[in-house]
């Protein structure tokens, strides 16, 4: 049994399965420019990309001074240049010197790297501080996919679609989309909110 409900506003019925189906082809329309605009015009990070590293917060506007430095600094050799794919002029430079090089295991989490250098010994060393998540930030990851499987006795495909809008320290709100393939095809499209670890 199926009713069809109406609304009435300023005398003029109207049907809240329409009302339904504008609200969301409006949220829709408004996902597809997200993505758009999240995929081809916000810079994205590419694989090999070298760039000048950021100073931290807790640093950036603190002056720095000239500290007495040994002769014995430790230091790669320049070859080790090419290897981290530095800029043609830092690795073109016989003055610059790499006294330190880390990487980071992907994370959703925020990092914080220091290298700090014993000012007698010359000795250098580089820490990695794993920050907390921030209460609100923005979120631009989402994920496509298409699956194999059973479903109720069924063959089927899925397609799937999710994107990230916001993040609220580990909760990450946003939306997703799935269509099943087969004769009992099903749609879901939903927002909601999913923890990370």
């Amino acid at each position: 049994m199926s009713e069809n409900v109406n609304i009435t506003v300023s005398g003029q019925q109207y049907s809240i399965a329409k009302w339904l189906a504008v609200v969301l082809a409006i949220v829709c329309i408004a996902l597809a420019g997200w993505i758009v605009w999240m995929h081809y015009f916000k810079p994205v990070e590419r694989a090999g990309a070298v760039k000048e590293a950021k100073a931290a917060k807790e640093a950036a506007n603190v002056p720095t001074g000239a500290v007495p430095v040994p002769a014995g600094v430790q230091a790669y050799p320049d070859s080790v240049k090419r290897k981290l794919k530095l800029p043609k002029a830092v690795a073109d430079d016989s003055r610059q010197k790499v006294i330190a090089a880390s990487k980071v295991a992907p994370s959703e989490r925020p990092h914080t790297i220091t290298t700090v250098i014993e000012a007698e010994t010359g000795k250098v060393q580089t820490f990695d501080r794993t920050d907390p998540l921030p209460w609100v930030a923005y979120s631009s990851k989402g994920a496509a996919g298409v699956y194999y499987g059973i479903k109720a006795g069924e063959q089927i495909v899925r397609l799937q679609v999710r994107q990230d809008i916001v993040r609220v320290k580990a909760l990450s709100l946003g939306v997703m989309a799935s269509v099943d393939s087969g004769q009992n095809r099903d749609a879901f499209v939903g927002a909601g909110v999913e923890y990370r670890w």
